[in-house]
C-alpha cells in the first residue's frame, strides 16, 4: 500500500520503463510538486485489491469515448461496472455527497489524470489492479473526473469505477447537452506532446503522448461538450503510415468498440453535432511502396476520396444531423483541391449538406515534439483555431 498527501498527487509506479525515463520523469516531477502547505487531498494506492463491499456503494458513472460495460461479479459492490477500453481520451465522471472516494483501476499501463472540484490533479500511471482512495476531502457534495492521457491504443484496459463508503450519498453525474465526434491520426492523440526533442523512442513517445492535452479534448472542453476521440498515431483514410498493416486503415477502424476488436459500437444516445475528421498525414506521408494496391499517385488519390465518400455515408446514417468539419491542409497544391471537390460531390448525393473544410494552419506549428509532431504550445495554437472556426458556423449546435 502507497500513501501520499498532496495538491498533484503524482503516483508514478513505472516499472515497465527504462531507467532513464524514469529519472527524467521523476525530476520533471519533483519541481512541479507543490510543498507542504498547499496539499489539501490525500491520496492511498492498495494494490492488495481488498474489496469490501458490504461497506461500500457503487458511483453512477457519465462515460465520454467507446468503451465496453459489463458487470462486476462479487466481491465487487452491487451494480458495480467495469468500463473496458481501448481508444485515446476516454473520461469517467461521478458525484457524491462526502469526504473520500475510491477509484479501481486494472491497467499496467495507462496514465490518468484524477479531478475533483477545483483541487488540483491527481496524475496516476501505470496503476496495475488496484484500489485508489481519495481523501481528506472537504465536506459536502465533490464531481469527480478520470481522464486516460496515453494513447496505448494496442492494450485492453479496465477502468473499474467510483465507489463511496455506505453512509455516503451518491449523485448523478452531469450530462452535456453539446456532443462533438473527432476521427483521426497522431495528431489527434497528442502524439509524444509533451517532448521537447524531436527524437523520441518508441517508450518516450508512450511517456509524453497526451490526449488530454490535445487540440480536439481542449476544444471540446472549450466548447462544454462531450467528446469521443477515435484516433490512430500511424493510421490514414485507405493507406497508414508506409504502408503497414493495409487491412485495417481508419475507414475500417472508426467504427469499432474497441480498435483492436472487430466488434462494432452502437449508442442511440451518442448523435454528436459536430463531426471533426482529419485523415491525410499517414495516406500520403511517404511514397506507395511495391506490393500496395494503387499502380500510381492517380490511383491512390482515388481510392482516398472513395474513402471518404463510404466513410461519410457511414457516419451521415448514423448521425444525420452532425456536420461534418474536415481538416484540410491549406497548402495543398491543385490535384487535392480537386480532390476535395470530388468528396464534396459524392457526399450531397447520400443527403449530406452540412459540411465545411477547415484549413489546417500547417505554417504556424513548430512541431519540435517526438516525430515533428506538434508540442504543447502548437496544440494550444490548433484548439484556438478550431474553435473559432466553430463558433463561425451558424446554428452549428442546433439540432434538425
Amino acid at each position: 500500500m502507497i500513501t501520499a498527501a498532496t495538491g498533484r498527487g503524482a503516483l508514478y509506479p513505472w516499472r515497465h520503463l527504462g531507467w532513464a525515463i524514469r529519472l527524467f520523469a521523476l525530476l520533471f516531477l519533483s519541481a512541479a510538486l507543490p510543498d507542504a502547505g498547499a496539499m489539501a487531498q490525500s491520496v492511498t494506492v492498495d494494490r492488495t485489491d481488498s474489496w469490501n463491499a458490504g461497506r461500500l456503494r457503487a458511483l453512477p458513472v457519465h462515460v465520454g469515448g467507446r468503451v465496453l460495460t459489463s458487470a462486476l461479479p462479487p466481491p465487487a459492490p452491487p451494480r458495480a461496472r467495469r468500463f473496458t477500453h481501448g481508444w485515446p481520451g476516454v473520461y469517467f465522471e461521478a458525484a457524491f455527497r462526502g469526504r473520500a472516494v475510491i477509484l479501481r483501476f486494472d491497467d499496467p499501463a495507462n496514465e490518468y489524470q484524477v479531478y475533483i472540484d477545483g483541487l488540483a490533479p491527481v496524475t496516476i500511471a501505470q496503476p496495475g489492479t488496484a484500489l485508489v482512495t481519495i481523501s481528506d476531502l472537504s465536506s459536502g457534495t465533490h464531481h469527480i473526473r478520470v481522464e486516460k492521457i496515453t494513447e496505448s491504443i494496442g492494450i485492453i484496459a479496465h477502468f473499474d469505477g467510483f465507489y463511496v463508503r455506505d453512509h455516503d450519498r451518491a449523485r448523478n453525474p452531469r450530462r452535456r447537452s453539446r456532443q462533438i465526434e473527432f476521427i483521426g491520426d497522431s495528431w489527434m492523440t497528442g502524439y509524444g506532446i509533451r517532448s521537447t526533442s524531436r527524437q523520441c523512442s518508441s517508450e518516450q513517445v508512450r511517456l509524453l503522448t497526451d490526449t488530454q492535452s490535445a487540440y480536439p479534448a481542449l476544444t471540446a472542453r472549450r466548447l462544454d461538450a462531450d467528446y469521443h476521440i477515435m484516433a490512430y498515431s500511424g493510421r490514414g483514410m485507405v493507406r497508414n503510415y508506409g504502408g503497414l498493416e493495409p487491412a485495417t486503415p481508419m475507414e475500417v477502424l472508426h467504427e469499432r468498440r474497441l480498435p483492436s476488436a472487430a466488434d462494432p459500437w452502437r449508442d442511440d444516445r451518442w448523435q454528436p453535432q459536430i463531426i471533426v475528421i482529419g485523415l491525410h498525414a499517414n495516406d500520403y506521408a511517404t511514397p506507395l511502396r511495391a506490393g500496395e494496391p494503387w499502380r500510381d499517385d492517380a490511383a491512390r488519390d482515388a481510392a482516398f476520396v472513395a474513402g471518404y465518400g463510404r466513410l461519410l455515408q457511414s457516419l451521415h446514417a448514423r448521425s444525420p444531423q452532425a456536420m461534418f468539419v474536415i481538416i484540410w491542409p491549406e497548402q495543398w497544391n491543385a490535384v487535392r483541391l480537386a480532390m476535395r471537390d470530388q468528396i464534396l460531390a459524392m457526399a450531397r448525393p447520400a443527403g449530406i449538406r452540412r459540411i465545411v473544410f477547415a484549413p489546417w494552419p500547417v505554417a504556424a506549428l513548430a512541431d519540435d515534439a517526438c516525430d515533428y509532431h506538434a508540442n504543447i504550445s502548437d496544440h494550444r495554437l490548433l484548439a484556438n483555431w478550431l474553435y473559432d472556426f466553430i463558433a463561425a458556423q451558424p446554428d452549428i449546435w442546433r439540432r434538425r
